[in-house]
């Protein structure tokens, strides 16, 4: 699960002639700063409820320059649940895999015990597209602001 943040190249292409590395360079940078924006966001506004935060410091962005492409995701390695809380799930039948119940503790500290529990499902909480949807704007300027920058640098 990732979310790409892409632009149109098109608009660029007089600057890349004439001066295509710091036009490559200014793009490079509006993609970082759009994704470490699209990250802050969705680390502080999320619908979840934070236990160990977690979740938040798995939400990663990486560049990759040569594609004019910034990617921004749930690192596994640190919350593999995250797919999950991103995406939802939907009603399902727990049963144990190895025992014969399932157990638990319930309140007072007593166990309570089962052969099967019906999960009504989580609902989704898509942090990561509504951050990007709330920076859309900030990430427009971000642009503008560098593509500006390097067709002064090429000097048109």
């Amino acid at each position: 699960m990732d979310l790409k943040i892409q632009f149109d190249a098109a608009a660029v292409l007089r600057t890349m002639e004439r001066a295509p590395d710091s036009t490559a360079e200014e793009m490079r940078r509006a993609l970082l700063e759009s994704c470490r924006l699209v990250q802050q966001g969705a680390r502080e506004k999320h619908k979840f409820r934070a236990r160990t935060g977690m979740l938040e410091r798995a939400i990663d962005y990486h560049v990759d320059g040569s594609k004019c492409e910034g990617v921004i995701e749930i690192d596994p390695a640190l919350a593999p649940y995250g797919k999950w809380v991103h995406q939802g799930t939907r009603p399902h039948l727990i049963v144990p895999k190895n025992k014969q119940s399932l157990r638990w503790a319930g309140a007072g500290g007593k166990f309570i015990f089962a052969k099967k529990v019906h999960h009504p499902g989580t609902k989704k909480d898509e942090f990561l597209y509504e951050a990007a949807e709330r920076s859309r704007i900030e990430i427009n300027s971000i642009f503008a602001r560098h593509i500006d920058k390097a067709t002064k640098e090429a000097g048109l």
